[in-house]
């Protein structure tokens, strides 16, 4: 083992390391046990509360602020789920110096839609 010195002048060994690991432990041990047997303050004790009762699953999702009804995807000029499920790649042509140059035609429109039954977005 290579001769290492500690801080009080004694040849750093195994049982120095295990006395020291051993110290900090029942320090740890001592400080844990105070910290945990600390009593509640006067008067500030929390009652006892029932336990609440288990909502059935159609009331649980989102606080049970779901929407009911449909919304009219005519209306609207579209329909959600082709619009999740059909991507526009755009048209692809090649530059000259090789690279792809891939081209959108982007289309605003100040149209008022249906986000949920009876509410419109402007």
């Amino acid at each position: 083992m290579i001769e290492t010195k500690s801080l009080l002048g004694r040849k750093l060994d195994r049982r120095l390391l295990l006395a020291g690991g051993l110290a900090a432990a029942g320090g740890t041990a001592v400080v844990a046990s105070a910290a945990r047997g600390q009593t509640s303050h006067a008067g500030h004790e929390m009652p006892a509360v029932a336990a609440a009762e288990n909502q059935p699953a159609h009331l649980s999702a989102h606080g049970a602020m779901m929407t009911v009804g449909e919304v009219d995807d005519t209306r609207n000029g579209f329909d959600p789920v082709k619009l999740v499920n059909e991507w526009e790649t755009g048209t692809v042509s090649t530059l000259p110096d090789g690279r792809t140059l891939r081209t959108f035609e982007v289309t605003a429109e100040d149209k008022e839609i249906e986000i949920a039954p009876g509410i419109m977005f402007p």
